[in-house]
């Protein structure tokens, strides 16, 4: 690459956790790093959604979405004594190392996916599929499954997932499958599902398939909640779907407690605000609650008055904040 830094644009810098580059660079969007990016250098102390907004030219759901998404991460948390507008940054985001360690992985018949594994050359790639017959089977089913010739990029990737990710050559061509079904058969995508299904040790058919009908159930929430909100069709962001996801697959809430849930939320803010909602049916899942007749039975308990399951003024920093 025939280029290098212009330093005399360096007037100022500001701390990136090296964590933040290693594991969610290819993963997150544009917009949430823009967003995380905006508080690595502003703060959050007095720092609203509106402001971020602004200097993005985004609306304020999409800011919500995105410190969602950062906030499920671990880059942002909650404070207590934060008051109503702050934005509640992780307080040691910025002090991440690059020293930071795991928990030993656990043993199996690979060692653990290395952060940054290099590339092989294209001689090495033609060097290890002579070695290695179900290489060779592999690049030729990638083709036909992907109605594609390969890359060198791509080559290089599905060598590095079965060589030192230590996934089967038949695990591989699932995630080619699953991949070319969604639509995403880009180099960086399969290797982020290729390196995250080693991380969680899928290295057989059947843990295969088990993943991709999670992955089927939690994409069928999404289209669920969807229709459910009349929301336009649209891909979601992660944070959107592990909100779905968790409320139909993980909780199995009603439709109708879904709806409680929404209309609370439009009524107290004048919009739909998938944090907010998640909030109010948290509590719902916090005191057993799961259809209307549960939430009729808690309300009418002595001493249930308002009909409100969690503390009015949780909802109140909500409304706040977003």
């Amino acid at each position: 690459m025939d280029l290098r830094l212009n330093y005399e644009k360096w007037d100022g810098t500001i701390a990136v956790p090296a964590r933040l580059v290693d594991e969610e660079l290819r993963l997150a969007g544009a917009l949430q790093l823009k967003v995380l990016l905006w508080l690595f250098k502003n703060g959050c102390e007095n720092s609203t959604a509106a402001d971020i907004a602004k200097a993005l030219g985004v609306s304020v759901a999409d800011i919500a979405d995105s410190l969602s998404y950062w906030q499920l991460k671990g880059y942002l948390k909650s404070s207590e004594t934060a008051a109503p507008k702050e934005l509640d940054l992780f307080e040691d985001a910025l002090q991440i190392q690059d020293s930071v360690t795991s928990e030993p992985a656990k043993q199996a018949h690979f060692d653990p996916v290395p952060k940054r594994t290099p590339k092989p050359d294209s001689a090495f790639v033609a060097k290890r599929i002579g070695e290695s017959e179900d290489l060779a089977v592999l690049m030729q089913e990638a083709q036909v499954t992907l109605g594609k010739a390969l890359s060198p990029g791509l080559s290089s990737t599905l060598i590095a997932a079965y060589d030192d990710f230590g996934l089967p050559a038949d695990v591989i061509l699932m995630i080619l499958q699953y991949a070319k079904m969604r639509g995403k058969t880009s180099t960086a995508y399969i290797e982020s599902v290729a390196r995250n299904w080693a991380e969680e040790e899928i290295f057989t058919l059947a843990q295969a398939d088990r993943k991709l009908r999670r992955l089927d159930e939690s994409e069928k929430a999404w289209q669920h909640i969807q229709s459910l909100f009349r929301i336009e069709p649209r891909h979601p962001s992660k944070a959107e779907e592990a909100f779905c996801d968790n409320w139909i697959n993980v909780w199995k809430l009603s439709d109708a407690l879904i709806l409680e849930a929404y209309d609370r939320c439009v009524n107290a803010t004048g919009k739909m605000n998938f944090k907010y909602i998640g909030k109010i049916l948290e509590g719902f899942h916090q005191n057993g609650i799961k259809n209307p007749d549960d939430l009729k039975n808690e309300t009418e308990k002595p001493g249930k008055s308002s009909g409100k399951t969690f503390e009015t003024s949780e909802l109140d920093k909500l409304i706040n904040a977003f």
